[in-house]
């Protein structure tokens, strides 16, 4: 059985570069992934959506729910098998208002050993975003999906009995960030 550590924050907060710097150095092998990829392979083949932007906003929250169980279901296959990072959002933000990106279903599908949150000043992460060449929407209130996440991740360890770890990445440290990041992988 593989090890299965989530990691979390908001777009642009360096999630990605973070996982990066930490498996450069780790002696384990992981494999990092994306949960609203494996959602967006199911929205699409069910005809659902066209653009990944249009899972919050057209998919309707049953079929939303239902795709995200199918998503955790791949993922803990996945994990028997091998040591995986899976990157995901704790808060989305739906019409109807903010949706738990991995509610008590999907918990329960995951066998999790890790929870990771990153996060970084409103300041930095705008300064990242206005580099980033995705084209996908990012009109998420910073400051209130940060504290948000840390809401949802609490209620994620009280249910999984899983720790969280708060990891912060400022502009210009992100290798630091990699190094911390590197040590917790290396104790679970």
């Amino acid at each position: 059985m593989g090890k299965l550590v989530i990691i979390t924050g908001v777009p642009g907060v360096g999630k990605s570069t973070v996982v990066q710097l930490a498996l450069e150095q780790i002696k384990e092998k992981y494999e990092m992934t994306n949960f609203g990829d494996y959602m967006f392979d199911a929205a699409k083949e069910a005809g659902l959506v066209e653009h990944r932007d249009e899972m919050r906003t057209k998919v309707p929250l049953e079929s939303y729910k239902m795709i995200q169980e199918l998503a955790a279901e791949k993922i803990s296959a996945k994990a028997k098998e091998m040591n995986i990072i899976v990157d995901t959002h704790l808060s989305i933000l739906k019409p109807q208002g903010y949706y738990p990106g991995l509610p008590h279903s999907v918990l329960k599908k995951l066998p999790l050993d890790l929870l990771v949150v990153v996060e970084s000043s409103r300041k930095d992460i705008m300064a990242r975003r206005r580099k980033d060449t995705d084209v996908r929407k990012r009109e998420e209130p910073i400051m209130e999906q940060q504290r948000l996440n840390r809401m949802y991740a609490a209620a994620c360890s009280v249910v999984t009995g899983v720790p969280v770890f708060v990891l912060k990445n400022e502009q210009g440290k992100a290798r630091e960030a990699g190094d911390k990041l590197r040590m917790v992988l290396e104790r679970i």
